[in-house]
């Protein structure tokens, strides 16, 4: 008996004290990073539905996950009346989870289509599928499998080269073991052999995971370890390499700087890649077309490319010996162009409207000067630009009645 009171009395203590540190820690508002994410047979991992709490690598927000998995408001599958849909396929700058919902360049475009599409009686809506660390493969069985059942007009891959130019698990290292890659086998995309391997987990499993993530959310103490445990270890690995002058010499031969990788177009241990990515863009068209969508590649700029100072880009660009930083983002407008693909290349133009405002598009308060993820300036400006583009040059925009410009009242539109 003495021995399970004892029991009983340590257990009360360290609930006590449990309790006391998590609201020492919510009182102080110490955030942790929250588990948003879960696994998905096909793409590896993806979004957990309903899943909630803080990101706080840079910046600080609070993220929410819908009900199906995406990082956007509840949708409806049926695609109400008079709607243009678009769903936005992409990594982690279309997630956005750095900045609220409503100030994601996917909000913001909804927001500037509806202004035009509402005089002629449409509204739009704009569905975000971004998921961060996503590799195209995944961006590409993301279009296949997961944005049909939402009928959308158009579907959009945003990306900005550095996601473009890394198709193989040596340049673009996966976030989980079961991240799926693609190679090319007689001119086409399929899926590599570690792939083809990969078995779903089990449903048992999986939910049990999934609730035990939800607990974890809802404590700072939690999540604190979780921290630990996941990061301590890899910062650890990762100071060894840096610091240790044996170890240091066992690096990848094929390791470059993100410089090396994305500015220079030619560099040769890009080349499979490029014949990667070139195969899944025309798979992500020829998908797009027979479910009779516009298929739209949005090329973004990064934070060499759309550096406020100009002067800093020439430093890269002759320290590169390259004539210019936009190389490889005006090459992947060429390729998707002979697809057949309609193009937003961004890159050049928000590259000037940093230097013309002498802002940076990229960095929180945690983070370096224009480093990281877009602000929710560099999402305002993205949102606004494409709009522009999309209401010019798309199809089914084009439509004067859709427009809403001299509209007839006898005129309709095609769009279902």
């Amino acid at each position: 008996m003495r021995l399970i009171r004892d029991l009983l009395v340590a257990a009360l203590v360290a609930a006590a004290v449990f309790c006391i540190l998590e609201l020492a820690l919510r009182l102080a508002g110490v955030k942790f990073e929250a588990q948003l994410f879960t696994s998905d047979g096909a793409r590896g991992y993806a979004w957990r539905p309903r899943a909630e709490g803080w990101a706080v690598v840079e910046g600080e927000n609070y993220v929410r996950i819908n009900s199906d998995g995406l990082r956007d408001r509840e949708r409806s599958l049926a695609k109400p009346p008079r709607t243009l849909r678009i769903a936005v396929i992409g990594s982690s700058e279309v997630a956005a989870q750095q900045v609220p919902l409503e100030k994601t360049f996917e909000s913001v475009l909804e927001k500037h289509l509806n202004d035009a599409l509402r005089p002629a009686g449409y509204q739009a809506e704009v569905i975000n599928f971004g998921v961060d660390g996503y590799n195209q493969a995944q961006d590409y069985l993301t279009i296949r499998d997961q944005v049909w059942k939402y009928q959308p007009d158009i579907v959009m891959f945003a990306a900005m080269p550095a996601m473009l130019t890394r198709n193989t698990r040596e340049l673009f290292p996966p976030m989980v073991s079961t991240t799926p890659f693609y190679d090319v086998e007689n001119g086409e995309a399929v899926p590599d052999r570690l792939t083809r391997s990969f078995r779903a987990p089990s449903a048992a499993k999986l939910r049990l995971k999934d609730a035990l993530a939800s607990v974890v959310n809802r404590s700072q103490i939690l999540l604190a370890i979780d921290d630990l445990r996941n990061g301590l270890p890899e910062n650890i690995r990762k100071l060894r390499l840096d610091f240790h002058p044996v170890m240091a010499a066992t690096k990848q031969p094929h390791s470059l700087s993100l410089l090396e990788q994305v500015h220079n177009p030619d560099n040769p241990k890009l080349r499979k890649s490029w014949e990667i990515a070139d195969a899944l863009l025309e798979k992500m068209n020829e998908t797009c077309k027979q479910h009779g969508a516009e298929f739209w590649l949005t090329i973004l700029s990064d934070p060499y490319t759309d550096n406020p100072n100009p002067e800093s880009r020439r430093t890269e660009e002759r320290r590169l010996g390259l004539p210019s930083l936009l190389l490889t983002d005006q090459r992947l407008a060429d390729m998707a162009s002979r697809r057949g693909i309609e193009v937003a290349l961004l890159s050049p133009q928000l590259a000037d409207y940093a230097a013309a405002h002498q802002v940076a598009l990229h960095g929180f308060f945690n983070t370096g000067f224009n480093t990281g993820h877009f602000n929710a300036l560099g999402n305002d400006v993205i949102g606004r630009m494409l709009a522009q583009v999309l209401l010019a040059r798309s199809p089914v925009l084009r439509r004067r009645e859709m427009a809403g410009v001299n509209a007839g009242a006898g005129e309709t539109s095609s769009l279902k």
